[in-house]
């Protein structure tokens, strides 16, 4: 008898032991945004909340591919991966979020062209998707924290003037252009000069100082305080976007990840396989 009941015990003690086991084990944390949300609003005023609370990237394996940012100002920026690595396809659309059949819905309007595209979505402890609810096409997107502090710093070290004078560039169809071709040159000078306003110019100058290009635009920091976005129109008034990771900013240096540039209907590459070095004069 006595043996059956120490039996029983130990099949007992090991069912605990082997329940303690399993309950020790964590189940993966949500994204700590979601905790941010104000429960009282509507459903569409909490996703819009979600969105504005940082970057969302979408990746291909290791490889960055997609990124996007949402404003308070309704307008949405998406920056697409082209297949030359760094370089960046912008696309500008106004923002709102609408409920259809219950479901919330992303309401995206180009500013260039005005297509329109809605797309279904779903909160996850990662990040979203973005559901096409036609064809059922998935895009996942992983949250990136805003860092407000961050931001604020890197936007205090730019503002000035900074200056480059060892790269060797191309430039094709600039924002505000003097020839409507390709210019390849070895330019003397590479200057930015970043406002507190948000505004900036950038100057090329040649060697040889028969060619000078001006381009103006707005200047931002990216909401996770990582990447340098600048915007200017083209001759069509369409908005125009590069972005470029900041890989360093102390003191009077910055480094610009290479290639520095957008595509469309503007392009500038450099054949050097460095990053840009900058000066701040």
């Amino acid at each position: 008898m006595k043996r059956g009941i120490v039996l029983i015990l130990g099949l007992i003690l090991a069912s605990i032991s082997s329940a303690s086991v399993i309950t020790s084990i964590e189940e993966p944390k949500c994204r700590q945004s979601l905790q941010n949300i104000d429960a009282s609003l509507s459903l569409t005023a909490q996703i819009e909340q979600d969105l504005l609370q940082g970057l969302w990237i979408r990746k291909a394996g290791e490889s960055f591919q997609q990124m996007a940012q949402f404003e308070k100002s309704g307008v949405a920026t998406f920056l697409h991966a082209a297949k030359t690595g760094s370089v960046f396809i912008a696309k500008h659309y106004v923002w709102i979020v609408e409920t259809v059949n219950e479901d919330p819905v992303l309401v995206l309007r180009a500013l260039d062209s005005g297509e329109s595209h809605r797309l279904r979505v779903e909160q996850t402890c990662q990040g979203i998707n973005l559901i096409n609810p036609v064809t059922g096409h998935l895009q996942s997107f992983d949250f990136v924290p805003a860092d407000e502090a961050l931001q604020s710093q890197k936007r205090s070290a730019l503002t000035g003037k900074w200056s480059n004078t060892t790269a060797s560039l191309t430039l094709t169809d600039p924002c505000t252009p003097e020839k409507n071709s390709t210019l390849k040159q070895d330019w003397v000078s590479f200057q930015f000069e970043f406002r507190k306003d948000g505004t900036f110019t950038q100057t090329l100058n040649s060697r040889n100082g028969d060619i000078r290009l001006v381009e103006k635009g707005t200047w931002e920091i990216s909401k996770d305080g990582k990447r340098l976005l600048l915007h200017c129109r083209d001759t069509k008034g369409d908005i125009i976007t590069q972005c470029t990771k900041i890989k360093h900013l102390e003191m009077d240096e910055m480094v610009l990840e290479r290639p520095f540039a957008a595509i469309g209907k503007r392009f500038l590459s450099s054949e050097q396989e460095t990053d840009f070095f900058f000066n701040k004069l």
